[in-house]
Parts: C-alpha cells; structure tokens; sequence
C-alpha cells in the first residue's frame, strides 16, 4: 500500500510473515521522503507489534 502526505512524502506499508503467521502492515518506509524526514530515507520502521 502507498500513501502519500505532502509534508513528509510518499511511503508504503509491507506484509511481514514469520513462523506461518501474517502481520500486515508491519513494517513501513519513505520511498520518496521530503526533505523534513530525509534522514530516514533507506530506513523501514516496524509497526503493528513487531519486535
């Protein structure tokens, strides 16, 4: 999924499987950060109770 927020830009949200359990949307990262979160370009956040 991509969403987009002019402030921040566009993202999207990944699908993480481990031991045959699915978790959707664990995971997100910028693909087109703007400049006020360029720092966390090449970076993937965990999400929804990923440790």
């Amino acid at each position: 999924m991509h969403i987009g927020y002019p402030w921040k830009g566009e993202h999207c949200y990944y699908t993480v499987e481990v031991d045959g359990k699915v978790n959707e949307d664990a995971a997100w990262q910028f693909l087109e950060p703007s400049a006020m979160v360029a720092h966390l370009n090449k970076h993937v956040a965990r999400w929804h109770d990923v440790k």
